[in-house]
């Protein structure tokens, strides 16, 4: 969400949030992803927060305010 439209590829997500390199593979993050659109209602067809792009990772495209 600090990098709203940045395109985060899996390895990314795997070191950066869970701390791993390649220590299970990186269809954990799809496992993730999936369980964090179906808390947020989000439908990957039609994303309104998480967007997958093809071949390079993960985009967030909702919108972000700032805290007041």
């Amino acid at each position: 969400m600090t990098h709203p439209d940045e395109v985060v590829t899996r390895e990314r997500l795997l070191d950066t949030v869970w701390g791993w390199e390649n220590l299970v593979g990186v269809r954990v993050v799809d496992t993730r992803i999936a369980e964090l659109r179906k808390a947020l209602d989000d439908d990957p067809l039609e994303p309104q927060f998480v967007e997958t792009v093809a071949g390079a990772g993960y985009r967030f495209i909702g919108e972000v305010a700032e805290a007041p």
